[in-house]
Parts: C-alpha cells; structure tokens; sequence
C-alpha cells in the first residue's frame, strides 16, 4: 500500500513529465518555421558558397537550441547543444551576434552581424532540402559520444601510404590516451591531428566541438573540408620562392628590396637601401613593427592597419627602421604580404596559380584555394604532403619539386647568435625528449595550426584547429613528454 509522500512523488513526476512534454509541443509549435536545416551565406549580392551548416531543434527542456553548427569556411570548426538561440515573432537572435526576420515563406532568414572592426556584414539563412547533407550532420551530431579507439587510417591513392603502429614500431597506448584528453577538451577545439613515419601515415584523427565529436562521419567531413593554415602560408611562401629564384621568375635573396619594389624607392633611401629579400624572409629587416605585441583586434596593431591601408607596401616600406637590417629578429606579417606581391606581380597568373602548377598540382592537391593576397586554404593531408616534401630535401615520388639547397637554407636559423631562432618563413626549433635533442622545423600558424618535421627520426606532425585565444595543454610539452617517446619507443616494449 502506498504511503501517502510515495503517492505526492509519483504525482509529481507525472506532472513534471507532463509539464516538460507539454513545454516541448508548445516550443515546437512556436518556434515550427524555424526548427530544421539550414545553410548560411554571405549575402553581398555575389554568389558565394555557404560559410555554415545549421541544425535547429528543441531540447529535452523544451528550449531552442542549435543542435549542430558545421563551420564550412576558416578552420571548420563545429559546436553542438547551443542554447544561446531565440526565435520570437518571426525574429531569430543567435551568439547575442546574429538578428534577422523569417521571410513569409518560412524558407530565408536575413541575419546582420557587426564584426570587431565596426563593419557590418549580411548572411542569408536558406532551408536545407539536400538529404544527403542533412544525414551527414545527424551522422556527426550522433558521434558526440563515439568511441575514442584511433580510426583506421584509409588508403585513398593520395601519396600518403598508411600504416599501422605495430608496423612501425610506434607504442599505441600512450597515443591513443592522447585521444582521450583530445576528446575531453583538453586540447580545445583541435580539428585534426596527423603522425607519419618513415614516409607512411599511422594517425589521422579528427574531432569537433572541443572534442566531443570523433568518429567516422566527423572525420569524412574534417577530411576533405580545406582550412586556413594561418601562417603556415608562410611557410608554403617560402617554398615557391625557392622555385621562383631557381627558375629564374625572381632574382635571388640578396637583392636590395629598392630593386624589386623601385616604385616605392622613395620610402627606401638611407641604410634602407641595404634591405634585401632575404631580410624579408627571415624577418629581420629591422623596420618598427608592433604586431606581436599588440592584439590583432586593436585598430592600432600594424598589421591591423597594413590590412586596412590602401596601399600596404607602402604602409610597410615607410616604417622607421630600428635595426640595421639582418641584426634583429622581428616577426612582421608586412614580410609576407611584400614577398607575396613579389610574385603576383613578377609570375603570369600570381602566386596562387603558380603554387598550384609548380607545388600542389605535383603533390595531388586537388582542392586549395588562393586568391591575390590572400593565403591557402590546405586540407589536413595536404599540409602532411607539403611536409613530407621537405623531409625528403624536396623530392616527391622520385621528382624534384623544390630545390634541395632551398629546403637547407631556407629551414636554418639565419638570426644573430641568442635571438629567436627563424629561417625563411620557417622556425628551426629544439626538442628535447628523454635526454635526446632532436632538430624540428616547424610551420606554425595561429590558432594551432602546425607542421612538426623532425628530420632524424623521419617523422612528421601536424594539426589543425580553432583555438584563438584560449588556453590549452602545451603541445610542445605533450610532444616531448608523450608523442616522441611513443614514436622513439623500442619494438619490444611496444603496443
């Protein structure tokens, strides 16, 4: 027989499951035109291909949420279960960021958004009708609590022949403990993270939403979509230098920066004369430059202002010179930006095409995207094949895509003795594992996007992500403490 607080409990759990059923059918009826799939798009009056991938959906409270958001341009990142959404009288409010109104046929939202620098930009919601999109992001969506275990490395006849860990020599418990932290968002928003060794590939992992998404689906997707290197461009850059000097297309690293840029020789007088190419590419021309230490976001940052200047050389060629050039390290993106005009302007077709014809189209990538002035956008693979490039001293599948002398020059510190150590748009790094010190060059770009060679060993690193401003585990550290030991490790004592 039921007491009588039995009776009351159960009472009010039939309420509380009424009352939530009941909060869910009255969400779902308000919030009906806009709950589905959607896709997001610039909307300047030029067509452009979607930026994102929406999901839009009532959770178990009753509340809107956006179930998935799939970022399709920049780093690809991915957020999922975000309730910071409304949607009132045909309004949609999403991030406190985006606002707009739901046309009359429940098809198009119109979204406004103010972006950091006072600059407002237009997006346009559309409905998804695409079935096969729609069942990738619930496929995604699903793999928020997949399995951690490492996904087996596919052979897509790409270059990048795979291998397993027992196959060589790699210990896999500690990297696929590695996966775990990944997965609990210890390592922020990594997207994706690739290991070779000897020349084949043993790791391809990919993830999304700080983790939490891994499995097959997020990594068909990850896989494929090409992201923003950062200043890994920088490093990419440097390579088609090395093949436009050795073709001819540009003169070599001594010449005085007056004689590749004589229309702004006016900004270039006194000891400015002795500014060569190659102080551009070791970044030490001795120009003033406060991008490091100011935040990009600042309006005074220069390089800030040397993307917001009508003309950015000269911008860059009228800054006061601290330093007698090739004396001190200073990183400076007007570098990057000067060197690329170089070869837009001295190369038929600029620097976009020619990377494709003399660099990517030799290595199989099929999919990057360079515009005048811009920067890459590189898949994961893609990144992993420019490294392996370097490992082995420019050649690809027996030809010579970069000259040998190049790759030398070009990843060896050319700083004065106790200063950053920097290459041609490379850094020439220490790492220092189990009492051993091993040689890397590294391409690193913001927000965690690298590319770690370690020559000795022939092995190759490299990852992808979103973390921009945010504090995560050390990969230096992790790479020391975990990663090299596991690849270093002895046949037999590994996994």
């Amino acid at each position: 027989m039921f007491r009588p607080a039995w009776i009351l409990l159960v009472l009010l759990l039939l309420f509380s499951c009424r009352s939530r059923e009941e909060r869910i059918a009255e969400t779902r009826t308000r919030c009906a035109d806009v709950l589905g799939f959607w896709t997001m798009t610039f909307d300047d009056g030029s067509p452009h291909p979607p930026t994102a991938l929406k999901w839009i959906d009532v959770d178990e409270d009753g509340d809107l949420m956006e179930r998935l958001h799939v970022e399709l341009q920049w780093n690809a990142f991915m957020r999922v279960d975000n309730e910071d959404i409304a949607f009132d009288d045909g309004m949609l409010q999403f991030y406190d960021e985006f606002s707009g109104r739901m046309d009359v046929g429940a098809e198009k939202v119109r979204l406004s958004y103010r972006t950091w620098d006072a600059r407002d930009i237009t997006f346009v919601l559309r409905r998804m009708h695409d079935p096969d999109t729609i069942r990738m992001m619930k496929e995604i969506y699903a793999e928020r609590s997949a399995s951690i275990m490492p996904l087996p490395v596919p052979d897509l006849r790409d270059g990048l022949a795979a291998a397993s860990f027992a196959e060589l020599g790699v210990d896999s418990i500690p990297l696929i403990e590695l996966l775990g932290d990944i997965h609990d968002g210890n390592y922020g928003d990594l997207h994706s993270l690739l290991m070779m060794k000897n020349g084949r590939l043993f790791l391809e992992e990919y993830f999304g939403a700080d983790g939490a998404l891994h499995g097959p689906a997020t990594a068909k997707f990850l896989r494929r979509q090409p992201v923003s290197p950062q200043s890994v461009s920088k490093s990419v850059l440097s390579a088609l230098v090395g093949i436009a000097i050795d073709s001819g297309l540009i003169p070599d690293v001594n010449t005085p920066v007056a004689e590749l840029f004589p229309e702004y020789a006016h900004f270039l007088e006194d000891r400015k004369l002795e500014m060569t190419l190659e102080h551009l590419l070791a970044m030490n021309s001795g120009l003033e430059w406060n991008g490091p230490s100011v935040a990009m976001t600042d309006t005074t940052n220069d390089t800030n202002r040397l993307q917001r200047h009508e003309d950015p050389l000269a911008f860059l060629f009228s800054r006061r010179l601290r330093h007698l050039p090739g004396k001190v390290f200073r990183y400076n993106n007007g570098h990057y930006h000067a060197v690329q005009e170089l070869l837009d302007c001295r190369i038929p077709g600029g620097t976009g095409a020619f990377a494709r014809r003399v660099l990517f189209d030799s290595l199989g990538c099929d999919s990057v995207r360079w515009g005048r002035q811009s920067a890459p956008h590189l898949r994961p693979r893609d990144m992993a094949r420019f490294g392996m490039l370097y490992l082995r001293s420019g050649r690809w599948q027996g030809r010579q895509i970069i000259p040998a002398e190049w790759v030398t020059v070009s990843t060896v510190n050319h700083q004065q003795p106790g200063q950053t150590r920097y290459g041609y748009f490379w850094w020439p790094q220490k790492y220092i594992t189990a009492g051993d010190t091993l040689s890397c060059i590294t391409a690193i770009g913001s927000g965690g996007q690298y590319i770690l060679l370690f020559p000795s060993i022939d092995f190759l690193l490299a990852t992808t992500a979103n973390n921009y401003d945010r504090r995560t585990r050390d990969l230096r550290a992790t790479v020391e403490d975990i990663i090299l030991p596991a690849v270093m490790c002895c046949p037999d004592r590994c996994s």
